[in-house]
């Protein structure tokens, strides 16, 4: 186990991490060694959605560009700051993006506050940005980048509600 600290882009706070071969847990310090507030985990929350709504519009504008390779990634993108924004309620985060959705698969999704639909578009979006990020060869369509678009859409809706109103996503 291994702690180290990290800024963030919120004043007076550190992050104090603590890391296990898979497994991230954050507990914060806000201008020494307290505990973070809920308050405090409800900021990083927001500020996490808010950049999962900042990339959706980027993918929109890469879209109508005709850039779909880079639509396709920054559709991911706007999916995993929205699983993450949902994890920081409860003071956790992973170091892999594997991990950020396993759990929430096995927290949030098997536990019936997010649809079996969501964790789907969670998969393919992982699998089609992996694919367009990495391998040499791939070409993007507009179709395949539209499809990506709309199901980023879709998740990021679905989180921001929750995290609105607490209610069940299926």
């Amino acid at each position: 186990m291994e702690l180290r600290f990290r800024p963030l882009p919120f004043p007076s706070l550190i992050f104090r991490i603590i890391r296990t071969r898979s497994h991230t847990t954050v507990i914060s310090v806000t201008r020494g060694y307290s505990c973070m507030s809920d308050t405090r985990w409800r900021e990083l929350s927001d500020y996490r959605i808010e950049m999962a709504k900042e990339t959706l519009k980027t993918a929109v504008i890469l879209y109508k560009s005709s850039r779909y390779k880079d639509c396709i990634n920054r559709s991911y993108y706007t999916i995993f700051h929205s699983m993450r924004a949902v994890l920081a309620l409860e003071g956790t985060d992973y170091k892999k993006h594997s991990g950020v959705i396993a759990h929430f698969r096995e927290k949030y999704v098997k536990s019936g506050i997010f649809s079996k639909e969501l964790s789907n578009i969670v998969g393919q979006a992982s699998l089609i940005r992996n694919q367009s990020d990495y391998e040499d060869f791939f070409l993007a369509s507009a179709e395949d980048a539209e499809k990506q678009l709309l199901d980023a859409a879709e998740f990021y809706a679905a989180v921001a509600n929750y995290l609105h109103t607490g209610e069940k996503q299926v």
